[in-house]
């Protein structure tokens, strides 16, 4: 297997697990749970799965769709190296 395959792999398993978020809650019960907090948390605690769902969305969409510029030596890969 080549890294571009490794890459395109995370990327899919990353887009999956960013997607499966929007589930989560509904999964594990987590309404019910909250019940018990404050509005405020609550919904402190929605908007921060959100952002983490996103946020492994763009990764893996970034390792799927934009491969070669990772590979290859340019503006995207030493921007993502120097930091």
């Amino acid at each position: 297997m080549t890294l571009t395959t490794h890459l395109h792999f995370v990327g899919t398993l990353l887009l999956l697990l960013g997607i499966s978020h929007a589930f989560f809650n509904r999964y594990f019960g987590w309404e019910k749970e909250l019940e018990v907090v404050s509005l405020l948390t609550r919904q402190i605690f929605f908007v921060h799965t959100f952002f983490i769902g996103l946020g492994v969305v763009l990764a893996g969409a970034g390792s799927l769709f934009y491969t070669d510029a990772l590979l290859r030596p340019g503006d995207l890969s030493l921007g993502l190296r120097r930091r």
